[in-house]
């Protein structure tokens, strides 16, 4: 700089035109270089900055929002709920019940009800603290609750400023954040996965702070670093249900049961060893091919996940239905991760696809490990009047909205989604994503049942009569 100084700015009079220009060059090249040279090179690393682009090649799932009421209902909740209600900290699932119902093709006098039904019990929003959150200090005040609200105004910014898809690829894949994805049983990856799916900013903001102020406890089973070269994941892989039939099978987890569950209820485990040792058995190649035969494989594990481990293994004469309520959020969930997949970078589609099935390996083994009866699926018989009535999908769905149970309408669409995707056969009463479906509304509609949060293994049910 001071030689540019002397050689141009200090003897103008003394200098052409074509010497004073060839002085800036130099000057600007000597400068440019300087900054190379004391610019370290970018760590080549799973959590760069992610860019939104199809690496996967996978089809975007978006369903577009056509009727004002919803904005409308959404923009209510945004403005006046928590995330939050009650002691035990249930999460706020507003948005996933009245976009699903209004995607089965629930009319605004189903979709205000769905609104009054949860007014009910929603907490309002708190006071904002007067902490202010910036991006230099987002990651200060991860797993705050009461900085929820301030979480949403900093997101909600972000997304304005930004837009939706870039602001959830910074953050929400993050390292620091990557964990609170799947906090609290999934539900901050359900909830961006609706407002990535139906392009709503306002459920994406949403997400972000649920994740945000979510505790962190769930990393200790997570591998978040992962093998950042492929060739390393070399070696024979096992499908999700191969690893979970190996889970079932394995006797020797007989005496360490307890540590994944207090009660009835999920715990994490004082190490996540036993978790990755599973987990881990499945390898995925870093290659569109491989991401998308990958999403159908967990698609298809969280389904059998949720629907065939409904039945007394003691007893196949007994009736008995028992859908698992954390098992269930196994697949809701799946279908924000196959939202998600196609706006990420090969990495970290497959972290995210191997994260989700971790979390699903340990809610597997907190439910005792129950044996998953395809069979028993498969020849499972419902009234004749309900067999008439559901002989296509078109029938199946009108069922979504008719139970008044958040979660119901999420499961359906959850399947009747994974069947668009999934299934090759014509004849659809008979795939198991059809099946299971029949299997949901006659336990929640026909019938009226809830869910359970037994555990599911072989002592708590019934012995043979």
């Amino acid at each position: 700089k001071q030689w540019y100084q002397r050689r141009v700015r200090g003897t103008p009079n003394n200098t052409n035109f074509l010497e004073t220009i060839l002085s800036y060059a130099t000057y600007l090249s000597i400068w440019m270089l300087k900054r190379f040279l004391n610019t370290k090179p970018a760590k080549q690393h799973l959590f760069q900055t992610a860019m939104a682009q199809n690496q996967t090649n996978l089809t975007p799932l978006v369903t577009v929002i056509k009727n004002p009421l919803v904005n409308t209902l959404l923009e209510k909740n945004h403005r006046e709920h928590h995330i939050f209600f009650s002691p035990d900290n249930f999460h706020n699932h507003f948005p996933h019940a009245l976009l699903s119902n209004y995607a089965l093709g629930a009319d605004d006098k189903r979709l205000k009800k769905e609104a009054e039904i949860e007014d009910g019990y929603l907490e309002p929003m708190t006071n904002r603290l007067p902490t202010k959150i910036t991006e230099l200090n987002w990651r200060d005040f991860l797993g705050s609750k009461c900085h929820y609200p301030n979480y949403l105004d900093f997101f909600d910014d972000e997304i304005k400023k930004n837009g939706a898809l870039p602001t959830m690829l910074k953050y929400a894949f993050d390292k620091a954040y990557i964990p609170l994805l799947v906090a609290g049983f999934l539900h901050p990856i359900i909830h961006i996965g609706f407002g990535i799916g139906f392009e709503n900013d306002l459920v994406t903001a949403e997400g972000l702070a649920e994740g945000a102020v979510s505790q962190n406890e769930i990393s200790k089973i997570l591998d978040l670093e992962g093998p950042l070269d492929p060739d390393q994941q070399l070696g024979e892989s096992k499908t999700p249900m191969e690893i979970i039939q190996l889970i079932y099978n394995d006797r020797s987890l007989d005496n360490a049961m307890n540590e994944f569950y207090d009660g009835n209820t999920p715990k994490l485990p004082k190490s996540g060893d036993i978790i990755q040792k599973f987990a881990s058995m499945w390898r995925i190649r870093h290659n569109e091919e491989s991401v998308q035969k990958a999403i159908e494989h967990l698609y298809t594990a969280s389904v059998c996940l949720y629907s065939t481990t409904c039945f007394n293994p003691n007893d196949p004469s007994d009736t008995t239905i028992k859908l698992d309520f954390f098992l269930m959020h196994i697949l809701t969930s799946v279908l924000s991760v196959r939202v998600l997949l196609p706006y990420l970078p090969i990495p970290l589609a497959v972290l995210l696809l191997k994260t989700h099935f971790t979390v699903g390996v340990w809610l597997y083994l907190s439910r005792n490990r129950p044996k998953l009866d395809l069979a028993r699926l498969d020849l499972l018989e419902f009234s004749e009047e309900f067999d008439n009535q559901t002989k296509t999908w078109e029938d199946l769905i009108k069922f979504g909205p008719k139970s008044y149970d958040v979660h119901h309408p999420k499961v359906i669409r959850s399947l009747w989604i994974s069947h668009q995707l999934f299934e090759q056969s014509n004849e659809s009463r008979k795939s198991l994503w059809f099946k299971s479906a029949m299997l949901t509304i006659d336990f929640m509609v026909n019938k009226n049942q809830d869910w359970t949060f037994d555990l599911l293994d072989p002592k708590s049910w019934p012995q043979r009569r």
